[in-house]
């Protein structure tokens, strides 16, 4: 490899880094697992190189993240999907100490898988209005019968009530709504301050002691307080006092507010997956967005097939590791946008 083109590979991991820099709350791999893990697929991605040289349209990159995924800080729980007729909802995974009530008493969803399949069809499968509370950096994640998609921030307090209704009590929730799946997803959330309606959108709610705040990423909210309406569009962040004063500013896909959501992502099946529709994933979890510095770039980007899986990480964390076994870089960034040029 040439020296400009090592130039470029630390440009790259240095771009992206200060990108996982941001990451959150949520603890990071240690260093050590993230260089082992590299070096590992380097090699793999060399010895795959040397065999395939004459067919580079049909790259393929091999990730081995079993040691990362015992490695993880974060206690990482994977639930089955259990929707039923019988179920609108069902958790489909958890980080860390998240709760619900059960016969008048808080009860450990972990606890609770550990108890046998009529335990876990009852929690996780949900049939009914269920509390939901989470710990201190713990987190949960929803999926409704109509597809939507609700994430539970840490040390926050909930009450499904349906696929379409459900309570903040305190502290804070996303909602993806996956409209480009079923168009006529649609969720109202109450707050002890007011309501909000989506219009085919992501946004998220958080609630504090004497206000509450609105952020939309995409789409558009209603939001009703008392007698006032008010709407916030994609890009905007409205806090609401409990005067019913209000502030706006506008937000970013990729500020640093959505982080948190990122720790119970919609899983992302690599094995196969070309190095487009990962980035895609990327985009849609992340915010951030990436163009190709020619359309031949782009081409190879789709033709280049990867193997493995991301499982136990962020994808914000998986990003600099996915790519940094690949032919493929970040050339540059700029407010969130990055540009995607190979060697």
């Amino acid at each position: 490899m040439n020296n400009q083109s090592n130039d470029e590979s630390r440009i790259s991991e240095e771009q992206i880094s200060e990108l996982l820099n941001k990451v959150g709350s949520r603890p990071e791999p240690p260093a050590m697992l993230a260089e082992q893990i590299k070096a590992e697929v380097k090699q793999a991605w060399r010895e795959n190189v040397e065999s395939t040289k004459k067919k580079q349209s049909q790259r393929a990159v091999r990730i081995f993240f079993a040691t990362a995924a015992s490695l993880v800080v974060a206690v990482l729980l994977f639930l089955p999907t259990d929707l039923t007729p019988s179920n609108f909802a069902s958790i489909t995974k958890t980080v860390n100490a998240v709760h619900v009530l059960r016969n008048d008493q808080w009860q450990n969803i972990s606890s609770l898988e550990r108890s046998g399949t009529s335990g876990v069809a009852q929690v996780f499968g949900i049939s009914e209005p269920i509390e939901i509370r989470t710990q201190e950096n713990a987190f949960a994640s929803i999926h409704m019968m109509n597809q939507l998609n609700l994430r539970v921030g840490a040390q926050s307090h909930i009450k499904v009530h349906s696929s379409s209704a459900i309570d903040v009590i305190s502290g804070k929730v996303y909602i993806d709504s996956h409209d480009d799946v079923n168009n006529h997803n649609s969720i109202s959330i109450t707050t002890p301050y007011g309501s909000a309606r989506d219009i085919g959108t992501q946004f998220a709610v958080e609630v504090s002691a004497n206000s509450w705040t609105i952020q939309v990423r995409e789409g558009e909210v209603e939001i009703q307080q008392e007698n006032t309406q008010y709407r916030a569009i994609a890009g905007e962040r409205i806090l609401i006092g409990q005067d019913q004063t209000i502030q706006r500013v506008e937000i970013t896909p990729h500020d640093e507010s959505w982080h948190w959501t990122e720790n119970v992502s919609d899983q992302f099946t690599l094995e196969s997956a070309t190095l487009s529709d990962y980035l895609t994933w990327i985009s849609k979890e992340t915010g951030l967005t990436f163009e190709y510095n020619s359309a031949d770039i782009e081409t190879a980007a789709r033709a280049t097939n990867l193997h493995g899986s991301v499982a136990g990480i962020t994808p914000r964390e998986s990003l600099e590791i996915v790519l940094s076994t690949t032919n493929f870089y970040v050339l540059k960034q700029d407010s969130g946008k990055l540009i995607i040029s190979n060697r």
